[in-house]
This record gives structure tokens, sequence and C-alpha cells, in this order.
């Protein structure tokens, strides 16, 4: 830089190393002196007043010093030539210049230095003084700097002629051989307040105003890299989706903005107290609080603290909106790896499984509790991996009719064997498969394998019919009616022989949307039937309002109707009403001869249960098919 400003002056100017040898000159220079032509011959070239020649720095960065020459005239002449030099090289916009006094008293400023600060060099300012202590770079430690090394580069806060604070950056240098202080700076005042917005905006939920997701992790991994036990608290709304899709998603930001003030509040409260609290917001509907080196009895404070402040209503555009919030917390501990992101998933964890079985409170993260979660979590990827090597099993159990006991229909159960080769049933996995979303898939395939059975036992001779369970989420979706319609045609099956089985919960939860589905499948000659009939709502009534041809009594009623009048009274007031509506009418889980005869005096049709059989492979189903039927006693 000081050798290119070298050329850039139109009056003798040359640039010297610290001994005082002249290592670059301009052509004004080697006009005046021609010896300086020959610098690179002779590199040690020297001015001083033998020469004929008065110099003046005007530059120095502690190793080269840039300087004006001019031969012997008067002390004015030559002030009036370095003022202009001074205004000419250090007149750039932006960029201030200042010459001081070994001690700091300033001698000499460019424009921008007035520009900027307001300051003149009239006013005999001390350069040291214009600076504020907060805000800038250790004065010990650039006094140091100057002392060993003649320069340095700090950031500095000054003080404007209007008591204005304004963020700069100096290169100061010390000219100790004349005694002076020569500094370059820049106004960077906009530049960090531009920084300071960034690095709040990296840091800050722009919705709510609270930590975000970078600055909670680097909140905790300090705790912990601190050797302190922080703790985490995972908060997740409930019922939050339902302000969004009943007031939208503008009413569902402004419940997060005011949940944000209140959580900001107890935040605030907090620190009052020197608890070391904060609060952040992961993002959707997530929020968590970090603890540092807490206590389990203050952990489960804040959390009830929390979910109370969830609790009161929130007035969004006139209307009172209820929600409330499930927490999961966890301890940071000895040999935690993968520091927050372990913390937060162990926080997310527990949050999930207050979520499922105590919503509205709050769970602790445990070694039993993340053991249930990781079998989950097997199970979800072991049920994935099925479905991809279509490796289901699909077992029968027959349907026996009354009075005369003959198999007139299956009912397909599927089976889910595991790596190991254990073979599960349906309660061990469909209600993780309906969590994670797999329900569909498991049952289209279970739908498709039992049609193509069914219609070979039918091509075979049989007439019997096959009854096919369905999830409420199943029959949600939109291309239910087209599954079935589709596997019919496929496998050649007779709408007729299919039987669509729904829990009587799940046909009764949105009567609305489901009536209209079951309607559809029925239009196609699929029968439909009431699963666990009794369990849901139990009211006689639906049964004359649902779209249904076949009622299935529930096995809880039928294993206590020979020793309980209630349960009896039950299973015969069903199998009337089912009669005068002309509904069939089965019985699940007929386990005992008495059951059996007691079933067939109420005047049920079809019976079901491990008396007959247990659910059998196709192979096993069609060998008994060959045989006179007997019971398993």
């Amino acid at each position: 830089m000081w050798a290119i400003a070298v050329h850039s002056i139109d009056a003798p100017a040359v640039l010297r190393a610290s001994d005082g040898s002249v290592i670059e000159a301009n052509d004004a220079a080697i006009h005046e002196l021609p010896a300086l032509a020959d610098l690179q011959k002779h590199p040690f070239v020297t001015l001083d007043e033998t020469t004929g020649w008065r110099v003046s720095p005007l530059g120095h960065d502690g190793e080269f010093t840039l300087a004006v020459c001019s031969l012997l005239r008067s002390a004015s002449d030559h002030g009036d030539i370095r003022d202009h030099l001074l205004r000419q090289f250090f007149g750039t916009d932006g960029i201030m210049f200042v010459v001081c006094q070994a001690d700091g008293t300033i001698i000499e400023t460019n424009e921008e230095w007035v520009a900027i600060l307001g300051h003149t060099r009239a006013e005999g300012l001390n350069f040291w003084d214009l600076i504020q202590v907060e805000g800038s770079d250790s004065a010990v430690e650039i006094g140091k700097e100057l002392a060993t090394r003649n320069r340095c580069r700090p950031t500095l806060r000054m003080v404007s002629a209007t008591n204005d604070a304004h963020d700069t950056e100096w290169s100061l240098s010390r000219d100790t051989a004349n005694g002076l202080l020569f500094g370059v700076g820049r106004d960077i005042t906009a530049e960090r307040r531009l920084t300071n917005e960034l690095e709040v905006m990296a840091y800050t939920d722009g919705l709510t105003g609270l930590a975000n997701r970078a600055q909670l992790i680097s909140v905790i991994d300090r705790h912990i890299e601190e050797g302190e036990r922080p703790a985490v608290l995972f908060c997740d709304l409930d019922r939050f989706k339902i302000v969004n899709d009943s007031l939208g998603h503008r009413a569902g930001d402004r419940v997060l903005e005011l949940l944000g003030n209140r959580f900001m509040e107890i935040g605030e409260a907090a620190s009052r107290t020197n608890d070391d609290l904060l609060v952040g917001r992961l993002g959707g509907d997530e929020f968590v609080i970090v603890l540092g080196n807490a206590t389990m009895d203050y952990a489960t404070r804040v959390a009830e603290q929390m979910i109370d402040a969830v609790a009161t209503p929130f007035n969004i555009f006139g209307r009172n909106v209820r929600i409330g919030m499930s927490v999961g917390v966890a301890f940071a501990r000895e040999g935690l790896e993968h520091g927050a992101e372990t913390l937060l998933g162990e926080a997310d964890t527990a949050a999930y499984y207050a979520k499922d079985n105590r919503r509205g409170g709050y769970v602790m993260h445990d070694e039993a509790l993340q053991g249930q979660l990781d079998r989950r979590f097997n199970v979800e990827a072991g049920l994935i991996r099925a479905l991809e090597s279509k490796s289901f099993e699909v077992h029968y159990q027959p349907l026996i009719s009354l009075p005369d006991e003959e198999v007139v229909g299956i009912e397909a159960l599927v089976r889910w064997r595991d790596d190991d080769g254990y073979l599960h049933p349906p309660a061990d996995f469909i209600e993780i498969a309906e969590d994670a979303g797999l329900i569909g898939d498991i049952g289209d395939h279970v739908l498709c394998v039992a049609a193509e059975a069914t219609q070979r036992l039918r091509e075979g001779g049989s007439n019997i019919r096959i009854s096919v369970n369905a999830t409420a989420s199943q029959i949600s979706t939109p291309n239910f009616v087209h599954t079935i319609e589709r596997v019919l045609a496929e496998s050649g099956l007779a709408p007729q022989a299919l039987t669509i089985e729904l829990t009587e919960s799940a046909m009764l939860s949105d009567m609305s949307s489901t009536v209209p589905v079951i309607e559809a499948v029925r239009e196609l000659g699929v029968r439909i039937a009431i699963d666990d009939f009794g369990t849901g709502y139990s009211s006689l009534s639906y049964l004359q309002e649902l779209p249904i041809d076949i009622v299935k009594i529930d096995r809880s009623f039928v294993n206590r109707m020979a020793t309980d009048h209630v349960a009896y009274s039950v299973v015969s007031a069903v199998v009337a009403l089912a009669q005068a509506l002309e509904l069939e009418v089965v019985v699940e889980g007929i386990e005992t001869t008495e059951q059996a005869t007691i079933a067939a005096e109420l005047g049920c049709d079809v019976m079901q249960g491990f008396l007959y059989n247990e659910p059998l492979t196709i192979d096993q189903l069609s060998v008994a098919l060959t045989k006179p039927h007997v019971r398993v006693l």
C-alpha cells in the first residue's frame, strides 16, 4: 500500500525503511535528486540535510515511513505543501486520518475525521480521551502492542462532537524517531449494527422473539462443556392443529405469538431471581426450556408453570381458544454423546410419551421409557422392512354358521414375523403401524392377499366368504373405495364374497365423512360389518342409522354372558334388534360349549372362536375345509 502511495503524490515523495534508507521514490523525487533513480543498484540511499532535502513523514506503519520531501525552503512553504498533500492523499471518502503527538494530542486530521466525528484539530483534543471504555478494545493491550511493536489494529468506540458513539476500526502506528502517532481509521457503526441485527436474527425466532434452535443448542452445549447438569423441557402443544385447521394459520401464528409473550415473562421473572432459564421455540408448535444446573424439583416446578401458562384461554380475533401442552423432561448426564442434540431428542421422546399417555402433563425421560420407545422404533423399522419384502403373513379364522355348525366364512388376520422369526399377533404392532402411517399399506397388502386366497378356494368348489378388517385411517383416505374395486378386479373375487369390518369407534367417530364411504363400498356389492359392537358408543339406536349388513358382538360380553345377567341381557337385546333390522349377527370369542349353546339359543347366525379353530395358515385352512368340521375341545 505504501509503495503505491508514493507514486500517487504529485510532489517529491519517498518510502523509507526503519533504518532511514529510501526503498521507493516517485518521479518528482527522482527529478530533484537523480541519484534516487539508481535505488535498485544502490538501495541504501539516505536523505538528510547534507543533500539539501527536508523530510516530513505523512504516514507510518512501524516498518515503513511515507515521507514528503522538499529542497531547503521556508518552514511555512513546506507546511503548506504538507497540508496540501495530506488533503490529497488522505481525502479518501470514509477514511479518517489523524496525526498525534506521542501523548495523543491531536495535531493533524483530514476532512473525513471532521465529517464523521465533528472534532477539529483546533480544539486541541487528545485522541485517547475520545474513546469509550465500553465497546472498545482494552487500552492496556493497545498500549502494550504500541510499545512492543509500534503498531496495532484496535476497534474503538469514539465519542463525536455531538456526544454520539461511533464504532471505528483503526490502524495505529508509532513513529518513535519523530515522536508521532499516526492513525488511519474508518467508521464501522452501520456495519456493526447490521452485524448485531443479523446475529439477533440468526439466534432468535422471528415469530415469537424467543431463542431459536441454533441458540438453544449453543446454550445447552455450553452448559455441558462447563461441567453443569442442564435440564431440557420439550413442550409440545395439544390441540394446536385444530386451531390451524378451523381458524386458519393466521390465528395459529397469533396463538404462538401470545404464548411466546407468556413464556418470555416467565423467563424474565426467572432472570430477576438469578435463575438460569432460557425459553426458545424449535419451530411449529414445539417450545424448549433450558435450565442450567437444574434440580429435579426445579425442573418439575417449571414444567408445571409452563403447562399452567398454556391453560389460560387465548383471545384470538374475538374468540376464546383453549389449547394444552405436554412436556418431556431430560437431564444431562456423564458420558452423554452428541450433547445438545441427544438431550433434545430424549426430551422430545418423553414429550411424545406424555402426549400419548399423560396429555396435559409432563414425563421424565429415563432408561425404562427409552427402552419402551426403542422397542417401538424397532417394531416400526421391522414393519417397514416387512412391507418392502411383502413378508406379512395372513392367517384365517373360520366363521361357523348356526345351528348347523358349517364353515361359511373366514376372517383375515395379519401376522408379522420379525427378524428373529417370532410371529407377532396384531395387538403387538397395529397401533404402532397406525401412528407411523403404515396401516394403509399393510391393510392394502392384507386385502390383496386375502382376496386372491379366497378366490382360489372358491374356484376349488367352496362358497366361502372373506372378512377383512379396515381402520378409521384407511377409510379416510380418498382412494379406499378405488382400492377395493381394484383388488376385486385383479383377484376375480365376487363383491358379495367380501366383507369389510370396521370397529364401532371407527365407524362412529366422524359419521359425516365415514357414512358416504361405507355407502360407496356397499354399492360395489361388498358387505359391511360393525366389529366389537358394544365397546364404543354402546347405543343400540346407531344400528338403525348405519349402512351395515352384519353386527359382530364383542367378546367381552360373550365371555361373561354365561355368568353375568347384564352381559346376557346386552347380547340378547343386540340380537333382537339386529334380527328386526334383518342384520346378520356374529358372536366373537366363543371358547366354551356353554357359550356356543347360549349363542345358538339367542338366535345368533354365526360364531367365531377358539372353540372351533384358532387362526390357520392358508395351507392349514385348505386341508381343514376338506374334512368334516370338528370342534377343538
